[in-house]
């Protein structure tokens, strides 16, 4: 918003916050409606699909305006219901029981891999800019809707799932449901015991999947006690849960069988313990001006702002949710 950053554009007064919080709102109603799109349509054309929903969102950033960054956002959240919903069902089509949990911690390490290859493609444009000019958004933009791009090409490569004769002969006496029917079911699925348990799980892992995905990553950026190359640190932040993220599901997955040999419970345990590291890192490392906008110098927090700190609490945030996710998912 300073005009002469090199990147102003008058009249915009998007903010990201704003646009994060309405995308999560579309992604709990898409989340009601997935199940009936799942459905009628299946899990790699809803896959197809949605994924067009995230190169929408990246395109707002080529010309900024306020109108389309918000609807932007609620095409992302409905889009994102549908496609985690999609390949969820899709993993599990071409899982077994044997294989499931080191499935979905290869899905995981290969899901969070993007996150060091996205932010380390960032760093090499925002580094030392204190602000991020008009040409440094375009190439970034460029650069992100190509890859995105790709891959919703790449998903239109894959196969059908795999069915045996036990498989098709299920299908055969048990006919597809249809959408009204999914919406039946998962409203059922809602109110069972499980379900009523496993919600305070989902709503922490959603309350730190805001901080791990944006919240974090902002507050450093905002900290001028991080110097004029807080906006690069940010982007390590990322790069740094993602590496935690690729690790554990590394871990949960090719070792799948060894790490859950005792159950689930440890695994969870861990991810606790080393996101409450995180957050107290967080807490004492980070003004607690930071959350609303750039800081001074004379915003402190419980301890002078210290670079590596924040990178290890990145690290902790991002390993302790691939414990959680590898686990749940």
């Amino acid at each position: 918003k300073d005009e002469n950053s090199g990147g102003y554009v008058e009249g915009y007064n998007g903010n990201g916050l704003w646009s994060l919080a309405i995308t999560y709102m579309a992604f709990v109603v898409g989340n009601i409606f997935a199940p009936s799109a799942l459905a009628l349509m299946g899990p790699r054309l809803t896959m197809i699909i949605s994924s067009l929903g995230y190169v929408f969102y990246i395109l707002q950033l080529l010309v900024l305006n306020d109108a389309l960054l918000y609807t932007s956002s609620v095409i992302l959240g409905l889009g994102s219901a549908l496609y985690w919903t999609a390949q969820g069902n899709f993993l599990a089509l071409n899982s077994r029981e044997s294989t499931i949990d080191r499935n979905s911690g290869i899905f995981w390490a290969m899901f969070a891999s993007s996150g060091i290859i996205g932010n380390l493609i960032v760093y090499t444009q925002f580094r030392g800019k204190e602000f991020i000019d008009t040409s440094t958004r375009n190439t970034v933009g460029a650069v992100l809707i190509s890859m995105g791009s790709a891959a919703t090409l790449t998903l239109m490569l894959l196969l059908p799932p795999y069915q045996d004769e036990e498989t098709k002969e299920k299908e055969r006496n048990n006919p597809k449901k249809g959408p009204i029917q999914a919406l039946k079911d998962s409203g059922k699925l809602l109110l069972t015991r499980d379900m009523a348990l496993l919600s305070f799980t989902f709503f922490f892992i959603g309350l730190q999947l805001n901080i791990r995905s944006a919240l974090y990553n902002t507050c450093i950026g905002f900290t001028a006690q991080f110097g004029e190359e807080r906006k690069g640190l940010a982007v390590i932040s990322g790069i740094f849960i993602a590496l935690g993220e690729v690790l554990g599901g590394a871990i949960f997955g090719i070792f799948g069988k060894l790490t859950v040999s005792k159950g689930k419970s440890p695994i969870i345990l861990l991810g606790y313990l080393c996101c409450m590291t995180a957050y107290i890192l967080m807490f004492i490392n980070i003004p607690k001006e930071a959350p609303f906008g750039e800081t001074t110098l004379d915003n402190l927090a419980f301890i002078d702002p210290n670079k590596y700190l924040a990178v290890v609490a990145s690290f902790l945030i991002g390993f302790s949710d691939a414990c959680y996710n590898t686990q749940i998912l």
